[in-house]
């Protein structure tokens, strides 16, 4: 095994960056790797999710027009604490037969560790075309960094270009996405007035409310499925239509009482053609037709773009070559990528471990993947920036 890459990957897995965290010790450390050998770094700080964020931006090598390569990763992770499941430490890189474990492994800190390693296997000082790291924070809330992020790197084009091709190494188990669906979350509160529940008359029911919106949501929900425009069959052979999920629900207090308040929380995930912002402005036309009795109120509203890059450029052909793969289809999740192409950036979603282990308890990467990134890292970089 590489001790230097299983070395890098414990550091930087035992950094507890949880997207409601804070995440600049961990950026710092890696701001310092990178000033080591000579990029020029900087750190873009906010405070964000009730805690301080830092989000990484470093460069080497001449700009040469939009030639070169961007590798890019998200350095949170989702919670691990309550999770029902684990029986290692989270935060602890632990080998085991043919797997590593650990919080981050496959989403998506080994990545990241692979392209820092990578950089030990070439000679940054014969580079032609620039090679740039974009690590974000908050890629877990609805890719909510990158979104920060470009409006300011779109500010300074003019003056540091960037090249117009990037990785983004999400666990895909090495299989190429130039395309990816988008997404849109948020909730939905109902508000009536409680009361007890031998007298209706002097209460309003907001669980009734919500059963209204429910079945309103299903029937958009339903008709985005039956809609034969806007699919996207040749991208998602799988699952070509945009879908709308209510994944939670909280409300009244016993089976006594008039609730009060009732919750749900709901996501949507859409394509280019029909984005999350279409459909969802589409679910409040609806819902702005019922007759409810009490109030209904909108919060934590947060959207992410579908993606959709050239399949004709040298890191798309490089990749798809290098990996053998012939098939030119979409992801189903989202990524920072979508907001990448605000930048002009075509983007391209492969890298090590698998989705199946994303957000697990237990979360592992194979020890074949983990050791055969490096390469294909350095592969490309030679291939984009030598």
């Amino acid at each position: 095994m590489n001790k230097g890459l299983f070395d890098l990957s414990k550091k930087i897995i035992s950094y507890d960056t949880v997207s409601n965290k804070e995440n600049v010790s961990c950026s710092e450390y890696i701001a310092d790797y990178l000033d080591g050998f000579g990029f020029k770094v900087d750190l873009y700080r906010d405070h964000m999710f009730g805690d301080d964020k830092a989000q990484i931006v470093a460069s080497i090598g001449p700009a040469n027009g939009g030639n070169g390569i961007i590798l890019s990763g998200h350095l949170d992770i989702v919670p691990f604490e309550n999770q029902p499941g684990w029986v290692r430490d989270p935060l602890v890189l632990t080998l085991e037969d043919d797997k590593l474990f650990g919080r981050g492994t496959s989403d998506m800190k080994v990545f990241i560790t692979q392209a820092l390693v990578a950089l030990k296997k070439i000679n940054l000082q014969k580079l032609k075309s620039q090679l740039v790291f974009i690590l974000t924070c908050d890629e877990e809330i609805c890719c909510q960094g990158a979104k920060r992020l470009v409006p300011i790197l779109k500010e300074g084009l003019s003056e540091r270009p960037l090249p117009s091709q990037a990785l983004v190494g999400e666990p895909t188990d090495f299989k190429v996405f130039h395309a990816h669906k988008g997404i849109g979350v948020f909730h939905l509160i109902t508000t009536g007035v409680a009361g007890h529940s031998s007298r209706p008359d002097r209460g309003t029911n907001a669980i009734t409310d919500m059963t209204k919106i429910i079945n309103v949501i299903d029937k958009v929900n339903d008709e985005l499925i039956s809609e034969k425009k806007n699919l996207d069959h040749d991208l998602y052979p799988q699952w070509p239509y945009c879908s709308i999920n209510i994944g939670r629900i909280f409300g009244g207090v016993a089976d006594n009482m008039i609730p009060e308040r009732c919750e749900i929380q709901v996501s949507v995930r859409s394509t280019l053609q029909n984005n999350a912002d279409t459909i969802i402005a589409r679910i409040k036309e609806e819902i702005g037709k019922l007759n409810l009795k009490g109030l209904v109120s909108w919060e934590g509203l947060l959207t992410a773009p579908a993606l959709r890059s050239s399949d004709q450029t040298e890191a798309f052909k490089f990749l798809s070559s290098y990996y053998n793969q012939s098939q030119v289809v979409g992801a189903p999740y989202v990524t920072d990528a979508g907001h990448f192409s605000d930048l002009g950036i075509d983007s391209y979603i492969c890298g090590p471990g698998s989705l199946s282990q994303a957000h697990m308890p237990n979360e592992s990467i194979q020890l074949s993947h983990f050791e055969s990134g490096v390469d294909m890292i350095q592969a490309l970089i030679e291939k984009m920036c030598l």
